[in-house]
């Protein structure tokens, strides 16, 4: 009875977070995954951060920053495609389907998003606000700033970054 009682109760949990399990098909960007779902493919983009990639996009970033960030993946080309490095194409991955966007657990309790940030490509979205995620979202994105990773590699860059939470 008690088993039934913490399986009906694990099942209600998992179904009430979205939690899936998806195949990975393929990896564009840091910004852009593709999963097979139940015979259907979603596109997957990181849960609660804007990652250098997008930032670049960003139409109110200024050409200094854009000039940084693209000068910091000619440096360091790897780093461009960090995504595709630690995922798998064709392994699967339990995903948290969240406000149109994805939380991939890519190694073991950590999620992409948590990565990114920790390796300083991605800052934590100024309007995420998620009490769930944001502990380990913020030690995350400090532990980059720490160690002066990616975006918080270099002034101008930690300039850019902080200013995308003025605008």
């Amino acid at each position: 009875m008690l088993k039934a009682f913490i399986i009906i109760i694990l099942f209600t949990q998992l179904f009430a977070k979205n939690i899936i399990i998806g195949q990975l098909i393929s990896v564009f960007s840091n910004t852009l995954q593709i999963f097979k779902i139940q015979q259907k493919n979603i596109q997957c983009l990181p849960y609660g951060i804007l990652t250098l990639d997008e930032i670049m996009r960003y139409k109110k970033i200024n050409i200094v920053c854009k000039k940084e960030i693209n000068t910091y993946f000619i440096h360091h080309p790897y780093r461009q495609y960090f995504s595709l490095r630690h995922l798998s194409v064709r392994g699967f991955y339990t995903l948290i389907l969240k406000n149109k966007q994805c939380l991939i657990y890519a190694k073991g309790q950590k999620s992409l998003s948590e990565l990114l940030l920790q390796n300083g490509l991605a800052i934590i979205n100024p309007r995420f606000n998620d009490n769930e995620f944001k502990d380990e979202f913020l030690q995350a994105q400090n532990y980059a700033k720490y160690h002066k990773l990616g975006i918080w590699s270099n002034n101008i860059l930690m300039i850019c970054a902080l200013g995308m939470y003025k605008s």
